[in-house]
């Protein structure tokens, strides 16, 4: 039987096999590099895969507050095989694969682990919304920070802790402010008679404001402004841009 002829000339013939043939590599090449890609975690720009993690570190047992118990890598071993230098100078920004992050302190990497079932996170003194799932990547980061009572945090970290406790309060003007009870962020702290002592509250450039514990009981701390804010006291009070809070002996 003969052969049907083709009408294709040879060149083009050739040009459509070319072009199907790169067309069917491309597919497997991104189904490849899409896998390898949910198999690895970023960690300050570089790449590992999650073998790699578990099977290189030994691991840590953490309690959380609820008293469950996690086993994972230490999240500050990881920062430092890496390499970085003075890793306690930053804060660090964890995030999901879905976007989902949130930031913490140095203190806080050295009581947390990464645990290899869901790929999530678990800290020993932050809440549940810190369980941070398929995790993507881990940052050193610049985020806003406050101290009190020499206890560092994130500006965030507070209004997660005491996420059920926020207060609202109502100034002379009948404006509304919701924010973190001021004596509920000392008490965080553990800070022994806090009634004991004066409290200043210091600014970004420095400027200070201070005041008593029956004003930090009234006050609160908004968040968006980073301010405390005191219903019943002058408003020359109500500073804003709080990085600190220092209680002061009387």
């Amino acid at each position: 039987m003969k052969g049907v002829k083709s009408n294709i000339p040879p060149q083009v013939l050739a040009f459509i096999i070319i072009v199907s043939t790169i067309s069917f590599a491309a597919c497997f090449g991104s189904e490849s590099n899409d896998s390898e890609k949910e198999d690895s975690i970023f960690i300050n720009g570089k790449e590992y895969t999650v073998d790699n993690i578990f099977s290189t570190h030994t691991k840590l047992t953490i309690t959380d507050t609820l008293g469950n118990t996690y086993q994972g890598v230490s999240l500050s071993l990881l920062i430092n095989a890496t390499g970085m230098e003075y890793p306690q100078d930053y804060q660090y920004s964890i995030t999901a694969s879905d976007g989902y992050h949130k930031n913490v302190t140095w203190e806080d990497m050295m009581k947390g682990v990464l645990v290899r079932e869901k790929t999530m996170t678990a800290f020993s003194e932050l809440p549940a919304r810190y369980k941070i799932r398929d995790v993507r990547w881990i940052n050193a980061t610049h985020s806003l920070t406050i101290t009190v009572n020499g206890h560092l945090y994130t500006y965030e970290e507070p209004f997660d802790i005491l996420k059920d406790d926020l207060k609202t309060v109502v100034d002379s003007e009948n404006n509304t402010y919701e924010g973190v009870g001021l004596s509920d962020l000392i008490n965080l702290t553990s800070l022994l008679d806090p009634e004991e002592y004066n409290y200043s509250l210091i600014t970004m450039d420095g400027y200070n404001k201070t005041v008593e514990w029956d004003d930090m009981e009234n006050g609160v701390l908004v968040k968006e402004m980073k301010q405390a804010v005191f219903p019943e006291k002058d408003k020359k009070f109500w500073v804003k841009d709080i990085v600190e809070i220092q209680p002061k002996a009387r």
